[in-house]
C-alpha cells in the first residue's frame, strides 16, 4: 500500500512524510557550436563542500581566487581527513568559444502539490495536480579566449535540493471509476521543501591556474544514534537504551573552475543536446 495512503487513513491531521534520498543520475550535456569554430574551451568544473574552517595551507579571498595547481592539490589533499567534506566533480566538457555548455546532474522529482478541475468526457472531474522539480546541480559556462591566453569565463551554478520531510494533508475528493459510478478517494497534498541557490560569475582564468568561487553556504542536519550492546535489542525497552541526537552544521560551498584552450582542429565540441540517465 502507498505509504502516503496509509498515512491520510491513520488520521486527517497534518502528517511529516519521509523523503529518501534520489539515486545519483547520469550527467546530462548540452552545448551548441557553429561548424566553422576555431577555437574552443574545455571547462573542468569542481564542487568542494567544506564543513568548518579550509585547510591552513590554503587562504582564499572574500571573491574568486586564483590557485596554482600545487594550491589546488593542497586544497584538495586537505579535504580527505574530514567526512562532513566532499568533491563534485562535473564531467569535462568542450564548447565553442563564445558559447554555453550547460551540464545537469540531478532527476526531476514529482510532488503532488494539489487538486485540479478537468473536463473529461463532458464531465468534470477532480484530479491530482502534479509539480514537477528538477533537483540536483546544473552548470552553464561559457568562454572567450584573451590576448593574453587566458580565459574570461561566464559561470553560472544552481542547486536545488528538496528537504528531508514535507508536510502532507489527506484530501477527500470526488472520483468517478471505470465504470462510471461516483467514488470518494483520498488524495494526500504535499508541501515539498525546495531550496534553490543560485551563483553567476564573471571570472578571468590564466593559463596553467584555476579560480576558485565562493558559493551559497547551506546547513546541514545530521541525526546521531547511540545504542547500548544487547540491552537495546530487547523489545520493548530497547529505547530506554537508545540515544539519538540531532546536530547542525554549516557547509561552504566552493566552485574550482579550470579552463584549457584548444586550437583548430583539436576541439570536439559537446553533442548536441540529448536526454541521459530519465
Amino acid at each position: 500500500m502507498n505509504p502516503l495512503l496509509l498515512a491520510a487513513a491513520l488520521g486527517a491531521a497534518p502528517v511529516l512524510v519521509p523523503i529518501p534520498a534520489p539515486p545519483p543520475a547520469a550527467p546530462e550535456v548540452r552545448a551548441v557550436a557553429p561548424d566553422d569554430a576555431a577555437r574552443a574551451v574545455a571547462f573542468t568544473v569542481r564542487v568542494v563542500s567544506v564543513a568548518g574552517d579550509l585547510p591552513r595551507s590554503v587562504r582564499l579571498n572574500d571573491g574568486p581566487t586564483r590557485l596554482t595547481d600545487a594550491q589546488l592539490r593542497a586544497f584538495l589533499d586537505g579535504l580527505q581527513g574530514d567526512r562532513h567534506s566532499g568533491i563534485l566533480q562535473a564531467p569535462r566538457v568542450v564548447a565553442a568559444e563564445g558559447q554555453t555548455a550547460t551540464v545537469v546532474a540531478g532527476e526531476a522529482r514529482t510532488f503532488t502539490t494539489g487538486v485540479e478541475a478537468v473536463l473529461k468526457d463532458g464531465r468534470a472531474e477532480v484530479v491530482p495536480k502534479e509539480t514537477a522539480v528538477e533537483v540536483g546541480e546544473r552548470f552553464e559556462l561559457s568562454g572567450r579566449v584573451a590576448d593574453d591566453g587566458a580565459v574570461v569565463a561566464r559561470v553560472k551554478y544552481t542547486t536545488t535540493r528538496v528537504g528531508d520531510t514535507m508536510p502532507a494533508v489527506p484530501l477527500t475528493v470526488p472520483q468517478v471509476g471505470a465504470d462510471g459510478l461516483h467514488r470518494v478517494g483520498t488524495v494526500v497534498i504535499v508541501a515539498p521543501d525546495v531550496d534553490t541557490k543560485t551563483v553567476a560569475a564573471r571570472v578571468t582564468v590564466p593559463a596553467g591556474r584555476h579560480v576558485v568561487i565562493p558559493g551559497p553556504t547551506r546547513t546541514v542536519e545530521e541525526r546521531t544514534e547511540v545504542r547500548t550492546p544487547v540491552l537495546s535489542d530487547i523489545p520493548y525497552v530497547s529505547r530506554l537504551f537508545t540515544s539519538v541526537g540531532v546536530g547542525r552544521y554549516a557547509v561552504r560551498t566552493y566552485l574550482v573552475v579550470s579552463a584549457t584552450v584548444i586550437e583548430d582542429d583539436a576541439a570536439e565540441v559537446a553533442p548536441p543536446p540529448r536526454e541521459v540517465g530519465r
